[in-house]
């Protein structure tokens, strides 16, 4: 980058916003802000209880799901259609 471009845009920067924090700290300042919400909200996600949540969830949709394959293999098997082997 140009050092001139550089130096306008920390220029407009400090103007803008009143800080006299050059472009680049601040820039890496809000990136590693950043970096730290996202992994405390992963951290959150991974926690226990989510995981029981999720698999609590997934046991109940799978039993529906076995549900809804007998229902619908006796439906073809009442009309003919299927044939278990």
């Amino acid at each position: 980058m140009n050092y001139d471009r550089i130096k306008q845009e920390e220029l407009l920067y400090s103007e803008s916003c009143g800080s006299c924090i050059p472009i680049e700290k601040d820039h890496k300042y809000q990136s590693e802000l950043l970096k730290k919400q996202l992994q405390m909200i992963l951290d959150d996600e991974r926690g226990d209880n989510d995981l029981d949540k999720k698999i609590k969830i997934l046991e109940t949709q799978n039993k529906i799901l076995q549900a809804e394959k007998k229902f619908l293999a006796d439906t073809l098997k009442e009309h003919g259609i299927l044939t278990m082997k």
